[in-house]
């Protein structure tokens, strides 16, 4: 049996960052490419307080990504992706990566992103993930949670969805999917009201 909990085990960075790689690269891959400097640069930039994971046995099931107005899960400086992927790497790809952003107000937890191991998946990890989400929003006083999802992932589509989102804009990306590389078309922006 899994259990969540607030933060993740710095121990477990590397880990963290090659599930969310892998589990969101429709979206980093394109920008940051699929090797070891992606792994790294996430591993770097990783606030390991900024998060919920899922664990059993000290293993790494799945990881909810939050993002407020003062911090994110994701970090990576400009310093960061320079040593990376070079001076003009770095400016292409934090242009890239800011077109991913969404910046939080004051009483909004954002959600970066939902990463589960494929063995765990359809056992209710990211269920239970958002769940905890949710009741932590409501002791610190929260007003909402938002997220983005792709159109191509219609499988998150239909949890957010199950656990009271609601659609509040289709925002397309044209030409900058093109451009990138990007197999999307449009970013749907979500919201919940906590109440």
């Amino acid at each position: 049996m899994f259990s969540i909990q607030r933060g993740l085990p710095s121990e477990l960075a590397g880990s963290a960052s090659e599930l969310f790689l892998s589990a969101l690269s429709e979206k980093f891959a394109p920008v940051l490419g699929n090797d070891s400097k992606a792994t790294e640069l996430f591993k770097a930039s990783i606030v390991v307080s900024s998060c919920f994971s899922a664990l059993e046995d000290n293993r790494l099931l799945g990881v909810l990504a939050v993002q407020t107005e003062d911090q994110n899960f994701l970090n990576p400086s400009f310093g960061d992706l320079s040593i990376h992927y070079g001076f003009w790497g770095a400016v292409v790809k934090g242009v890239a990566l800011h077109l991913l952003q969404h910046k939080p107000k004051s009483e909004e937890l954002h959600v970066e992103g939902i990463a589960v191991v494929d063995s765990a998946r359809g056992k209710g990890v990211g269920t239970k993930l958002l769940e905890e989400l949710m009741r932590f929003a409501q002791t610190r006083n929260f007003k909402k949670i938002t997220l983005e999802v792709i159109d191509t992932n219609h499988r998150a589509l239909q949890l957010y969805e199950r656990l009271g989102f609601a659609i509040q804009k289709h925002s397309k990306i044209w030409p900058a999917n093109k451009i990138i590389g990007w197999t999307f078309n449009e970013t749907i922006f979500m919201e919940q009201i906590i109440g």
